[in-house]
């Protein structure tokens, strides 16, 4: 079995961290509950959503037959499973990590500004050697929506460096005015530099958008297709690694959390604006953390708007959100892919259309037919 090192490189364990944030930071107390949001369009909006059904294999097994089905599908993909690893996988991945730290500091030398950048995407870090490489490039580049991103996460974490006061960071230089996600960001290293005008400026923009991408799976495939061809691996692996390298992207969204939680201090039109967010994380997010995080969000407006049966109805869609990722066949799909090459190409080609929840259900069926094959087998990985 793979060790935990590994395990984190599935996309299911992405789904922990958003638990974590929202028990850290989204409790909201008695005291701080008001009615005064109560009829509001957020209110009105979110009814009309909460009985859109959350993919949830669970809920649809009514039978015994079913069960049983269901039972035997795990355990043939736990015996498929079981014979991939009989290989010794984590030793190949240390081996493959190694020569990727000597080719990330081969293209650091380099003379081409690509060159560099590629660097930090191959190491998934930010050094002091090769931030400037990330910077330049977004200034030559401003348009590359994962650079733009990537740049935004660094001035998320170092707030005082000189190029997070750029212009190339303000509202009206966005690669994408009308993503969510990307508002998001900004509003967080706006509240961490103290420009709280901006800060909440962005959030109420965030609030009038339809979309929220955080480009998960175009970094993941930026990732993947440098990686492969500076490193000459095989897709899965170069995928695999790429999952990883996106999962251990620090998300800024806990500092908008822990604002959002006391935006009743500011002002109604942002703690609605926050409840709003929510809505559209949930709906329109390509990433379970995102979805989960936008229902702890509505919990939240929620509770300081007092609006009791809106609360109930999210925490009932949260459950089920959570129980439908959290299943045995669930972690099996995601360790899948790393093995079988068409079924990898299957989750990312749609992963980047329709956003993770839609692609995982997209594999589930298609493993649905492979597992009727008795010569399928995923074991198809190999290494260079």
């Amino acid at each position: 079995m793979l060790n935990n090192k590994f395990k984190i490189l599935f996309v299911v364990t992405i789904i922990a961290i958003a638990f974590v944030v929202v028990i850290n930071y989204l409790p909201v107390h008695p005291q701080h509950i008001s009615t005064k949001h109560k009829d509001s369009d957020v209110v009105t909006v979110a009814h009309e959503n909460v009985e859109q059904p959350v993919h949830d294999n669970a809920q649809f097994i009514t039978s015994t037959t079913e069960k049983h089905l269901l039972l035997a599908k795990q355990n043939r993909l736990k015996d498929m499973l079981s014979s991939c690893e009989k290989n010794n996988i984590e030793a190949q991945y240390s081996l493959i990590e190694k020569k990727l730290s000597n080719i990330a500091s081969a293209l650091q030398n380099s003379d081409k500004l690509k060159a560099r950048f590629n660097s930090t995407i191959i190491t998934g870090t930010i050094t002091d050697k090769n931030r400037s490489a990330l910077f330049d490039y977004v200034v030559e580049n401003p348009y590359d929506k994962v650079a733009y991103k990537s740049a935004l996460k660094e001035c998320d974490k170092h707030i005082n460096l000189p190029q997070c006061k750029s212009t190339l960071f303000s509202l009206n230089n966005m690669p994408d005015t009308q993503n969510a996600a990307t508002l998001l960001d900004i509003a967080s290293i706006a509240l961490k530099q103290g420009n709280e005008e901006k800060a909440h400026l962005a959030i109420e923009l965030a609030a009038k958008t339809a979309n929220f991408n955080e480009y998960f799976f175009e970094y993941i495939q930026r990732s993947q297709e440098i990686i492969a061809s500076n490193a000459f691996i095989g897709f899965n692996q170069s995928l695999i690694i790429s999952i990883g390298r996106a999962a251990a992207v620090p998300s800024s969204f806990s500092t908008i959390f822990k604002f959002c939680k006391d935006s009743h201090n500011v002002s109604d039109i942002l703690v609605d604006a926050c409840g709003k967010i929510g809505e559209i994380m949930e709906h329109h997010s390509h990433s379970y953390i995102s979805q989960a995080l936008g229902q702890a969000l509505q919990e939240n407006y929620f509770r300081q708007t007092n609006n009791q049966k809106a609360l109930e109805q999210t925490q009932q869609r949260r459950k089920r959100l959570n129980n439908a990722y959290n299943t045995s066949l669930f972690n099996q799909v995601s360790q899948l892919i790393q093995f079988d090459e068409k079924l990898a190409r299957l989750w990312l080609t749609t992963g980047l259309a329709l956003g993770e929840s839609q692609s995982q259900e997209i594999i589930i069926k298609e493993i649905d037919t492979l597992i009727e094959n008795p010569d399928y087998s995923p074991c198809q990985i190999t290494f260079h």
